[in-house]
């Protein structure tokens, strides 16, 4: 079973990216053949932030792949994608085709930059783009030596 954290900004973020988007693509990516889909904390207003930092933490850390929805900017993803590369894990930075992604993600080690066609109004098409290329990325691993 290979476990995937799907990593998405959460703060300022509109109702459909962060809760329909988040649970279609979580649904669609555990479609996939043997992939578990590591759930994060959220925005629990009650939640302790030591909390809420260290169990995220350890869920980026921990899992086999990281996919990192860097289409909104987040520093908590920032951080996870940073934690995942000082251990050299795989993370699928997953990123509107033309718009733009600082060079701090896309140089860590283990990252590797996904781009994905879009539009504003094709929430399902880019859930269905986005859970392609994590597929695509798996069979690559499967195949190689």
């Amino acid at each position: 079973m290979k476990t995937i954290y799907l990593a998405m900004a959460l703060t300022d973020t509109p109702d459909w990216w962060r809760i329909n988007f988040y649970r279609c693509l979580c649904a669609e990516l555990e479609s996939l053949d043997g992939v578990q889909v590591l759930k994060f904390i959220g925005l629990d207003p009650n939640a302790d932030p030591t909390e809420v930092h260290d169990f995220d933490i350890n869920l980026a850390e921990s899992a086999d792949l990281m996919v990192a929805l860097t289409r909104i900017p987040s520093f908590g993803v920032g951080q996870e994608i940073e934690a995942r590369g000082r251990l050299g894990k795989p993370t699928l930075l997953m990123n509107p085709r033309g718009k733009y992604l600082s060079n701090m993600p896309r140089g860590v080690k283990g990252a590797l930059l996904v781009e994905y066609e879009t539009s504003k109004q094709d929430g399902a098409r880019q859930v269905r783009l986005i859970s392609v290329a994590v597929a695509r990325y798996l069979e690559k691993q499967k195949a190689a030596p």
